[in-house]
């Protein structure tokens, strides 16, 4: 039985390393370039992040090994998503504060006429702006995920040759 083992040492020796240093970044990627990657970059937890956010805009070279944005993804149309990511952030929003404010603007300029808007409507309204507020929220990450890929190929490496202690 030790003799079968035997065999496969240099495969198990890999695997090994894979899987620990998969555990060690808590990233579920088998890919030892993407690991030894992450585990350069200054900040490793931010790598993390940034990969997790952005890997479905990441493609791997065949002949490098190295990890690069996909095709479609220029420098210009990573800016463009972030842009249009923007301003659909603040038209969403403009659409969900829209009945807040003019519930509140009732409440407050026909106060003296006695004309009173419940709570219960402001509250109401308020709630609508807030669940605005959070699709607001996940469409600008959605857009802004290209711009995470990018950050996340421009990490910061540690320099091989200074000890930095």
């Amino acid at each position: 039985m030790g003799d079968t083992l035997l065999e496969f040492s240099d495969e198990l020796q890999y695997h090994l390393k894979v899987s620990k240093l998969a555990n060690y970044l808590n990233i579920k990627n088998k890919d030892i370039d993407l690991l030894k990657y992450i585990l350069s970059c200054r900040d490793k937890d931010k790598a993390v992040r940034l990969y997790k956010l952005g890997k479905d805009y990441l493609e791997k070279d065949k002949e490098s090994n190295n990890y690069k944005l996909k095709t479609k993804y220029t420098l210009k149309r990573i800016k463009w998503y972030g842009y249009l990511g923007t301003i659909l952030y603040f038209l969403i929003n403009i659409f969900g504060s829209t009945p807040y404010l003019v519930v509140t603007y009732l409440r407050f300029a026909y106060k003296e006429e006695g004309s009173t808007v419940s709570n219960d409507l402001n509250y109401l309204m308020f709630f609508f702006f807030m669940i605005f507020f959070m699709i607001s929220m996940f469409v600008l990450w959605h857009y802004l995920r290209p711009e995470a890929a990018k950050n996340f190929l421009e990490m910061e490496k540690i320099n091989k040759y200074s000890t930095g202690i």
